[in-house]
């Protein structure tokens, strides 16, 4: 006898078009449309036919835990929250230390004469100085690739 599906997914003819438009948009990014495919795939409104967890997985191109992990959040937060990509307060990305406010206050700093003794500023100093005068520790590398970024 079969295991019972523990996940049933029926998508809204609204939500199934929502899926495929991101599925289709190049600028998504690869996460959230593993996560359209695998709802996708998983969806029983339309026929009878029901997928097991391994059949999706191969369509979708995710591991397992990647679709049991989706249909779960799908019932329990709705789509929006399937499809928006959360950051851990702990990840590198979500502790970056050049925000807005330090970009101009490097920006800042180069258009202020260099120290004594020196020609120019460079990256190095830039660092000291943020650090010396601000408190903001940030690495010579970051200073150089934030004024290396385009202006936006």
């Amino acid at each position: 006898m079969a295991k019972p599906r523990a996940y049933r997914i029926a998508l809204e003819p609204e939500e199934k078009s929502r899926l495929e438009d991101i599925v289709r948009d190049a600028t998504s990014s690869k996460t959230v449309i593993t996560r359209c495919r695998i709802l996708l795939a998983a969806d029983e409104s339309q026929s009878e036919v029901c997928l097991a967890r391994t059949e999706i997985s191969e369509m979708a191109g995710a591991s397992l835990s990647t679709v049991t992990t989706t249909l779960k959040a799908y019932l329990q937060i709705g789509l929006d929250g399937v499809l928006s990509l959360k950051r851990s307060e702990k990840s590198d990305t979500s502790r970056l230390k050049a925000t807005e406010p330090v970009k101009q206050l490097i920006f800042e700093i180069t258009n202020a004469p260099p120290p004594t003794g020196c020609r120019c500023w460079s990256a190095r100093l830039i660092s000291k100085e943020l650090m010396n005068s601000y408190g903001v520790g940030l690495s010579r590398s970051s200073v150089s690739r934030i004024l290396k970024a385009p202006l936006k």
